[in-house]
């Protein structure tokens, strides 16, 4: 229902199922139980629950082929996002507010690090000491910035 939500305050009408995950059992909303006859798979024997909130749960045959399609794009999704947060987590872990200064790249950084100890020790380094690292214009750079 939240992704419903964030698609209807987008603007956009795509039509959205949950999976769950223990057993073969798709969430859709009652307006697309109207389309149940055009897709495959769907077991009519099986008894469709009203799960509330506009939602009907179906239960598909354990070996159908969409079962083991929505399984794939599910198990996939999940791949891909663990994925990227993994990505985003490195990121966020060998950043430094170093790197969000102009002219300042990781040669540079590093050089700074290894002078200076920390973030900290260059923060608190005077004009004439960042001078000698870095030069003037990169000196005038950190302190402008005001680390």
């Amino acid at each position: 229902s939240a992704a419903m939500q964030a698609l209807k305050e987008a603007g956009l009408d795509i039509p959205l199922i949950g999976l769950a995950k223990r057993f073969e059992t798709i969430i859709i909303p009652k307006n697309l139980l109207e389309h149940k006859n055009k897709i495959s798979g769907l077991n009519p024997e099986k008894v469709e629950r009203e799960s509330g909130n506009g939602f009907v749960e179906v239960e598909l045959a354990a070996n159908s082929h969409l079962v083991k399609l929505l399984q794939r794009i599910r198990d996939e999704s999940h791949r891909f996002a663990v994925s990227y947060h993994s990505t985003l987590k490195t990121k966020r872990q060998t950043s430094s507010l170093l790197d969000d200064i102009p002219g300042i790249g990781p040669a540079t950084r590093k050089k700074l690090i290894r002078h200076f100890g920390s973030v900290r020790g260059v923060s608190q380094a005077d004009k004439a000491s960042l001078e000698k690292i870095v030069g003037a214009k990169k000196a005038k750079a950190l302190f402008r910035l005001a680390l």
